[in-house]
């Protein structure tokens, strides 16, 4: 499963890796489609999220998949957010990875 994603700052590039797996094997995940949701409240439609992205699958038969949030991704408002990591597999089955907070916050020098 995935691990809790660090704080990070608004307007700067977010890259990390998340594997899933079951029972601590990876999972061959070719063909998923695992996407990342940011909102300021979980309780709102997706359609409304300040941060919605896609992974990449970067090592599909490991499991591997890479969220890459750019700096226009991330210049959202500084704050907390409630996120979620949602894969769906081929035949359509929808499995919610992962859920939590994290902190966007506010750079010291903003170019």
């Amino acid at each position: 499963m995935a691990t809790r994603i660090s704080d990070f700052y608004r307007g700067r590039t977010k890259v990390w890796s998340f594997v899933w797996k079951l029972d601590g094997t990876p999972v061959d995940i070719t063909g998923f489609t695992i996407t990342i949701t940011f909102k300021k409240d979980k309780a709102r439609p997706d359609a409304t999220a300040a941060i919605q992205k896609v992974a990449d699958l970067t090592d599909p038969t490991n499991g591997i998949a890479t969220f890459t949030l750019t700096d226009t991704d991330t210049n959202v408002p500084v704050g907390k957010y409630c996120y979620d990591i949602v894969v769906v597999d081929t035949s359509g089955a929808v499995t919610q990875a992962t859920q939590n907070t994290v902190n966007i916050l506010e750079p010291v020098n903003n170019p």
